[in-house]
């Protein structure tokens, strides 16, 4: 009754057998006096032994059963696994399904990913093909800080320096033309008086042929300035570097302003500090830098006034020179623009003395070419101050 009861609630069927595996209690009284002494596990269980089994339907254990070391019987357990198949093949579906219910999500969601990647993607590739078409106003919005955001950003300030580079470029083209028209129109229209009878005139045939002489210089003052300016940009200048006393190369560079600076009544001099180091440069590009510092200074100088070239040691190891005047001064509007090539603050006056708005960018181009800088300051009616440093 006990073993009926128990196989009631665990579902599993009991069979207590003899000693000569016969049954003698089956809880689901379908083998009653049946003899499994055949069963492998019975066998087993008959000599002593502990046997288990699982098939597909059930688990079975057969168990001996001693007294006092002798063997009396067998309790065999039968254990239906139908509600672990079923929980299984439960857990399996609901995995099943599970996963296909992720895939769909994950191939919606890196359907999304992707659009949203490749639709910027996209405008990036369209807008690189149009700016390599010319259309340098192309503009790709920004919608976001991630790295996409941040290559259409870095794609926007390369149109636009594009676009300044392409404007400096068709000003640098129409200031050479211009530059070069110039002379060449005054040239031809000399030549063309000559030979409508202007050369018999010997006064006025000498005089022509000086002016077309200046205007000659003129122009291979400008082609050799471009031709300066061109290498500087693909960082092809020679330099023969060596020690260079800057306060004698100064000096030097101003008594061959000594002329003009009498004329005008100025006062040019060169101050040297005692510690000013020697400078390792090209000693022909350093008076090429000074001579057109100089020009501008005593250029732009009112008469009376001073010009100063100081001499001294920078931070860095670095040797300084000033070059200052008191002069006109430069304009704030213009300020940030001088040094640009071209550009003349004062322009009327600038072309009427033969200045082609390069000297100032010819002087920075040599200074950096050795690794030095090159700035200016100035205010309108107090005259400039233009200071570079060199390697020391």
């Amino acid at each position: 009754d006990a073993s009926l009861e128990l196989s009631t609630q665990l579902d599993t069927r009991i069979r207590i057998l003899d000693a000569q595996g016969v049954v003698l209690v089956d809880s689901q009284q379908e083998d009653p006096d049946a003899n499994l002494q055949a069963d492998p596990l019975i066998e087993q269980a008959l000599a002593g032994q502990p046997a288990s089994r699982t098939d597909q339907s059930a688990m079975h254990v057969a168990l001996p059963i001693t007294i006092k070391g002798r063997l009396v019987g067998v309790v065999y357990l039968s254990q239906s696994l139908r509600d672990v198949t079923a929980v299984l093949r439960d857990l399996r579906t609901r995995w099943g399904l599970s996963m296909a219910i992720a895939l769909l999500i994950s191939a919606v969601v890196g359907l999304l990913l992707s659009r949203a990647i490749a639709r910027p993607v996209r405008r990036l590739t369209a807008a690189a093909e149009a700016v390599a078409q010319g259309q340098l106003d192309l503009q790709v919005p920004v919608r976001s800080h991630d790295e996409v955001g941040q290559l259409s950003r870095a794609f926007n300030e390369m149109t636009a320096r594009l676009r300044a580079a392409r404007q400096i470029q068709t000003d640098f083209v129409a200031n050479v033309s211009h530059e070069l028209r110039t002379p060449l129109t005054a040239v031809k229209g000399l030549v063309e008086t000559l030979r409508d009878g202007a050369m018999d005139d010997y006064q006025v045939r000498d005089h022509f042929l000086e002016t077309i002489e200046s205007e000659t210089d003129r122009l291979i003052r400008l082609v050799n300035d471009l031709l300066l300016l061109s290498r500087a940009d693909s960082e092809a200048l020679s330099l023969q570097r060596e020690p260079v006393d800057l306060a004698k190369l100064a000096r030097a560079t101003a008594d061959r302003f000594a002329p003009q600076a009498e004329a005008q009544e100025l006062t040019l001099q060169v101050m040297a500090a005692p510690t000013a180091p020697l400078a390792w440069a090209d000693p022909d590009r350093v008076e090429q830098v000074l001579l057109n510092l100089l020009d501008n200074a005593v250029k732009y100088s009112r008469p009376g006034g001073n010009v100063t070239v100081s001499v001294d040691g920078a931070s860095g190891g670095m040797a300084q020179v000033q070059v200052r005047d008191e002069g006109i001064g430069i304009p704030a509007e213009d300020l940030a623009r001088i040094g640009e090539r071209f550009y003349r603050a004062d322009r009327a006056r600038s072309r009427a003395e033969g200045g082609s708005g390069l000297g100032l960018a010819i002087a920075r181009a040599l200074v950096q070419a050795h690794g030095g800088q090159l700035w200016l300051e100035s205010q309108e009616g107090h005259g400039a101050v233009v200071t570079f440093t060199l390697p020391s």
